[in-house]
């Protein structure tokens, strides 16, 4: 069991890392994946900077967690996870629940459930 929670905590980790390295790298990708207009310097850098710094924020925080076993580590990379999941709460009740959208909450929801679920199976070192 052990090892799926960290397998799973893993692949979270590497998809945000991925995500946040495109977004460094890429913009004009992450703009796509997100239906975002990168029409400028400043909005290339604004999405190196926001997407960028908040994916891999994310992604390095879980995979420090699971390999330092480390709750604490993993709660951080939870809390950032949470908050986007509250600013899709709030913009969709303000807008709408468009399919993308319902869909990146799918994906924030399941990392959130793997996360919190390593924080309380995972053995502190």
């Amino acid at each position: 069991m052990i090892w799926i929670v960290r397998g799973a905590v893993a692949l979270v980790g590497l998809f945000f890392t991925a995500m946040g390295l495109t977004a460094l790298f890429m913009p004009e990708q992450i703009g796509e994946i997100f239906q975002l207009t990168v029409n400028s310097e400043v909005g290339r850098s604004a999405i190196r900077a926001d997407l960028g710094g908040f994916f891999l924020g994310g992604g390095l925080l879980a995979l420090a967690g699971v390999v330092r076993s480390n709750a604490q580590w993993l709660g951080a990379a939870t809390l950032l996870i949470v908050i986007a999941l509250t600013g899709r709460l709030i913009g969709g009740l303000s807008g709408g629940f468009p399919e993308a959208v319902i869909q990146s909450m799918g994906v924030e929801v399941v990392s959130i459930l793997i996360l919190v679920t390593a924080m309380r199976t995972l053995p502190s070192k």
